[in-house]
């Protein structure tokens, strides 16, 4: 569904993993606190007509609003992330240190062994819905995945 406020995209990469049909809200409002009840209806419609097992959406934490109208439509908050904005060093030097190098091709086994063993407040370890098995799952194929050129770089 495309409208001035709203996209909904099946995520292929979790889908495959999941075995479910798993779609991604991405909100694309100037004002998302404008978002009105016949938007939040025809979402939920055209959601239900892509059958989808499972939805998510990340939303600004700054549209408060916004998040509690989702909430009230039936969405669980699993994750929350917070950044500091500040610098915490006066230096200006940002090279990386010399042990910090790009993973290549022998990294991948350790990597997504650290991957799908290290997380556990992601939002698919916090998802009742979805086993620790798979969601460990998702974070090691996520990490190969970043390796196999869906990040242009992966540092160890």
């Amino acid at each position: 569904m495309d409208s001035l406020r709203f996209v909904i995209n099946e995520n292929k990469f979790i889908t495959n993993i999941l075995g479910v049909n798993v779609g991604t809200i991405l909100v694309y409002s100037e004002e998302p606190e404008d978002i009105n009840s016949y938007d939040f209806e025809n979402l939920i419609s055209e959601c239900k007509k892509l059958y989808f097992d499972l939805i998510s959406i990340r939303i600004n934490a700054e549209h408060i609003d916004l998040v509690i109208k989702f909430q009230r439509l039936g969405f669980v908050v699993m994750e929350n992330l917070i950044t500091f904005r500040g610098f915490l060093h006066k230096s200006k030097d940002y090279s990386l240190p010399s042990i910090i190098r790009k993973a290549n091709a022998e990294d991948e086994t350790a990597l997504r062994n650290l991957a799908g063993s290290a997380f556990s407040f992601d939002r698919f370890h916090r998802d009742p819905k979805i086993s620790s098995a798979l969601a460990n799952k998702i974070k090691s194929e996520w990490v190969a995945n970043a390796l196999h050129g869906r990040c242009e770089s992966v540092f160890v």
